[in-house]
């Protein structure tokens, strides 16, 4: 039987973590990565993150709808209704800590991405933040 490993993370770090992953080129991870990322991994950081999500497909609709030619003010300017709905969701659920569980395996693969030079200190914004990341890896594997 197989058992789990609880990582406790800030919702925003399971974002920032989900979308690293998903934009890391596949050729960066093993074999036995990208089955862990696609079977468990993904799946377990996505339950958390729906709104940031939602968020940043909001963005993407609004910057695909202006086109080429809309100066950076006008980009602002469009922008800035979902900015402000990110810096409040942020503010309250963004520092909510989320229980991103995951098997032994899956847990071995994300703290082995982790530990790469294209892993954590790619996930964290800052000395801080980095900390933050493995101290939650290393409660984790206790």
């Amino acid at each position: 039987m197989a058992t789990e490993k609880t990582l406790k993370l800030k919702r925003i770090f399971a974002y920032i973590i989900h979308q690293r992953l998903k934009t890391t080129p596949s050729k960066d991870f093993s074999t036995g990565e990208l089955k862990a990322l696609i079977t468990d991994i993904i799946p377990s950081l996505r339950t958390h993150i729906d709104e940031y999500v939602k968020l940043a497909d909001q963005a993407t609709d609004v910057r695909n709808n202006l086109g080429d030619k809309a100066t950076p003010e006008e980009v602002v300017v469009a922008m800035e209704p979902i900015n402000k709905e990110w810096r409040e969701y942020g503010k309250v659920s963004g520092v909510e800590i989320v229980d991103v569980i995951l098997n032994d395996e899956a847990f071995k693969a994300l703290n082995s991405i982790f530990d790469k030079e294209t892993g954590g200190k790619e996930w964290a914004g800052n000395l801080d933040e980095y900390a933050e990341l493995l101290n939650a890896f290393t409660e984790a594997a206790k």
